[in-house]
């Protein structure tokens, strides 16, 4: 031992006698030291300072991960060398009871580090199971008077050592004719991990590869087994864990609402028609079953984006392995080919379709969970009754107004109205938030709205706890019809929320027209370019002031990504660009954006995209102008030229 003035750690400390099971008379958990001014700094803290940092790493290694070799890794692996009595230690790394392990390069029994310590092995007189180990011991080491000397720890320049080292060590043993290691070869100090078994013959003393059973742990690498939420984002569009679970309880109970109304399209031919009609219902129920599978383990979080797309395989494949039943058990004289046909648009992709498979193909979970409720929304339709129309989710107010900080929770209120036509008495909308969880919580006070035909409307609080764990974050509020859940779905973008910054102000201006269900883009036939009233882009201006009315002007732009503006006429607006728009207290007022080609002969192209830009800022309020400038709300919707219609 080094010359020390005493040992404070193992004096005092509870995680000396947690990691070593020695008692500790009166044991604290110090977990830091504090130098003080105008005392004797002693070598009794400075180490008291190493241990504690170096046992509470080893003891959260130990309890937390355990013993074992990361991924992608090979270190200590036992194989035959082929050698007498000798066998490979592969090279690598290994955790033992949270000590990390390191052999830089491959050896063997007989010439490993510790060779000279270790017996030589023997050849049994008969089938016998040896135990091979790994024994990890720290030792400290000096330049002079150690076990392990290295005169490299002698400061040149003052010629003398100020320090010595606690070197890691480590030797594989073998106990030979056992399963476990025998007591009395623990040593206090040591730690201790099974590597193999080794079945040795008395035919011969090579040691085969044939002969070693692998007893480690491996892949325990931490990263590799933890399960990140479900969480995918392009644009306004967020595929979260809730969405993915909604998307197969649809398919699931639309299945189950086809087969209690008898309304799969099937017709089986004798002979044994009972029988490929169980066999039809049998596919079925295990489709619904994989349905609800899903469901759960979404829901309990124990899907990533890579399980969910592997999941999704799965369903493409469960799903055509059911109209490949239903086509040869059950399509007699073809009643049922015009369901498989259009079913099988809806998974491989056909027209104006997308299609799940194209997405998988991709490994685009986002298109291909889009591609599946586009799928249910179809299977769920009965001719036209599915509900049509808009529905907005419009971000009100927050309480309190305040910087967001950690730990504190702030309640959002969002307007969620609709106005769609449907044949039912009241329609289901549901509502989802998300926003990354690394950012903090977030809850909705109501996931599920019903609205009676042909509008609905509700206020939702949305409940945001920050975490501090991120500086930014958006967060997503969407309003979505159940049976409807592409067509019907709101298009508002994200909020942006910044820790130790106030939140967003409400914003008073905003796009309520329909976008795509795929690429979120607002379609602009190409024929209505050339109308006289163009394609019209529907914005709306909101008084949030209960007593106050408030004027504002608008104006608004087209940016193509082609970087030219060939075929396009300078937006309008309705009212007129520039003009003041008014709008009463807690009023609205809908404005219109208009756009058109200049040139019949000249139009945009099809395919031609780009954004449409409008912005509207507040001059007035109760007639009179503000007193300072104000910031303008600027709303941009993405735009695709698409295919004429009628």
């Amino acid at each position: 031992m080094g010359d020390n003035s005493r040992d404070t750690f193992t004096l005092t400390n509870v995680m000396h006698q947690v990691l070593t099971e020695e008692s500790v008379s009166d044991p604290q958990h110090y977990v830091g030291v504090r130098l003080q001014q105008g005392v004797p700094l002693l070598d009794a803290d400075w180490n008291e300072l190493d241990d504690i940092r170096r046992t509470e790493a080893q003891a959260l290694l130990n309890f937390f991960i355990g013993s074992g070799v990361p991924a992608n890794n090979n270190g200590f692996e036992i194989t035959g060398s082929g050698a007498s009595n000798s066998f490979t230690i592969g090279a690598g790394i290994m955790s033992v009871d949270g000590l990390m392990v390191i052999n830089p390069q491959v050896t063997t029994y007989i010439d490993q580090p510790e060779s000279s310590n270790l017996p030589i092995l023997n050849q049994p007189p008969g089938e016998r199971t040896d135990l091979i180990y790994l024994d990890v011991w720290d030792e400290e080491v000096g330049a002079n008077g150690s076990n392990y000397d290295d005169a490299r720890l002698v400061n040149p320049q003052i010629g003398v050592e100020t320090s010595r080292r606690l070197a890691r060590h480590w030797a594989v043993r073998v106990e030979e004719g056992e399963q476990a290691i025998l007591p009395e070869n623990i040593e206090a100090g040591h730690h201790y991990t099974a590597l193999a078994l080794m079945e040795r013959s008395p035919s011969t003393s090579a040691i085969q590869d044939a002969m070693i059973i692998d007893q480690r742990k491996v892949g325990i690498t931490l990263a590799d087994n933890l399960k990140v939420p479900l969480y995918v984002r392009r644009g306004a569009e967020t595929i979260t864990q809730q969405r993915f679970a909604t998307m197969l309880t649809t398919l699931r109970t639309t299945l189950f609402n086809r087969l209690k109304d008898n309304s799969i399209p099937y017709q089986t031919a004798a002979p044994d028609e009972q029988r490929k009609e169980a066999l039809i219902f049998m596919s079925q129920q295990a489709l619904m079953h994989l349905c609800q599978i899903g469901e759960n383990q979404a829901l309990a979080g124990s899907l990533n984006n890579d399980d969910a797309l592997d999941f999704l395989i799965q369903l493409y494949d469960s799903q055509g392995d059911w109209l490949a039943i239903i086509d040869e058990l059950g399509n007699d004289a073809s009643v049922a080919q015009t369901f498989i046909d259009e079913y099988g648009d809806y998974l491989d992709g056909a027209g104006t379709i997308d299609g799940l498979k194209p997405a998988l193909d991709n490994s685009d979970l986002l298109r291909g969970v889009v591609a599946q409720e586009a799928l249910n929304t179809w299977l769920a339709s009965a001719g036209d009754n599915l509900p049509e129309g808009s529905v907005d989710a419009t971000y009100i107010s927050v309480v309190e107004y305040e910087p967001l900080t950690a730990g504190s929770s702030y309640d959002f209120t969002y307007e969620i109205s609709a106005n769609f036509t449907s044949l039912e008495v009241d329609e289901e909308f549901q509502v989802q938030v998300s926003l990354n969880n690394a950012f903090g919580t977030v809850s909705v006070d109501q996931s599920t709205l019903a609205f009676t035909p042909p509008e609905g409307e509700a206020s939702i609080t949305v409940t945001v706890t920050p975490s501090g764990g991120l500086a930014t974050a958006d967060l997503s509020v969407i309003a979505f019809a159940t049976r409807n859940p592409v067509a019907l779905r709101s298009s508002q973008t994200p909020i942006t929320l910044e820790l130790n910054a106030l939140p967003p102000v409400a914003t008073f201006y905003f796009y309520v027209g329909p976008l795509s269900a795929v690429n979120r883009e607002f379609e602009i036939p190409q024929n209505h370019l050339t109308r006289s009233q163009g394609r019209n882009v529907l914005f709306r201006l909101r008084n949030d002031s209960a007593t106050e009315s408030r004027t504002y002007t608008i104006q608004g732009q087209i940016i193509p990504n082609t970087g030219n503006t060939t075929g396009w006429a300078p937006i309008t607006l309705t009212p007129t660009d520039d003009s003041p728009v008014t709008v009463a207290a807690g009023g609205e007022t809908d404005i219109l954006v208009n756009v058109v080609a200049d040139d019949v002969t000249n139009i945009p192209a099809v395919g031609t995209t780009g954004q449409i830009i409008s912005t509207a800022e507040l001059i007035e309020i109760d007639g009179f102008a503000v007193s300072e400038p104000q910031t303008p709300v600027t709303v941009t919707v993405p735009f695709v030229v698409d295919e004429a219609t009628s």
